[in-house]
């Protein structure tokens, strides 16, 4: 289990409705909202700019953090089978630009989708989704759970007191 850090975006049109789009390594299995992985030294504001011109083409300004989530509720499994432990900052936008199409590579499919009528997804966006649209003024911040996982090492001092990991010298 591996804890990765996200950015995730709402993005609404002059309407109201909601930007999804199909993922292509998740298929037809649910919706998602633009976002990603952050990069060595961005901020999370830089990400998610980033992220979202690149799946959706339209370039972005959060204007509210609406929420934090690390908890293991939010427990991801990939289809290659790697799981990862997200701790996501989910950002209320503004477009400020752009051309709306979806990058090739990730995603097969952009739509808007109104409120009262959105597209089946998974629990860490149907709870950001209901936190960013719910009016509340303060962000969600979602409490950790103390959970047992299974793994040989449960702490970062765990690693590092295996040799071969913590002996950097080089190889002959």
């Amino acid at each position: 289990l591996l804890p990765l850090a996200y950015v995730t975006a709402i993005v609404r049109d002059a309407e109201g409705r909601v930007l999804f789009q199909r993922r292509a390594d998740f298929g037809d299995a649910w919706w998602g909202l633009p976002g990603g992985l952050f990069e060595p030294g961005e901020t999370p504001e830089d990400c998610l700019r980033r992220e979202v011109l690149e799946e959706t083409g339209l370039r972005v300004e959060p204007r509210r953090l609406t929420g934090l989530y690390s908890s293991l509720r939010y427990r991801v499994s990939y289809p290659n089978g790697d799981q990862a432990q997200q701790v996501t900052l989910c950002y209320a936008c503004a477009v400020a630009g752009g051309e709306l199409r979806a990058q090739a590579d990730e995603v097969s499919e952009l739509r808007y989708f109104a409120p009262e009528a959105l597209p089946p997804r998974p629990v860490w966006y149907a709870d950001m989704l209901t936190h960013a649209l719910d009016g509340r003024p303060d962000p969600y911040f979602d409490l950790p759970e103390q959970v047992a996982v299974e793994t040989p090492f449960p702490t970062l001092m765990a690693l590092r007191a295996v040799p071969h990991i913590t002996d950097f010298r080089p190889a002959d």
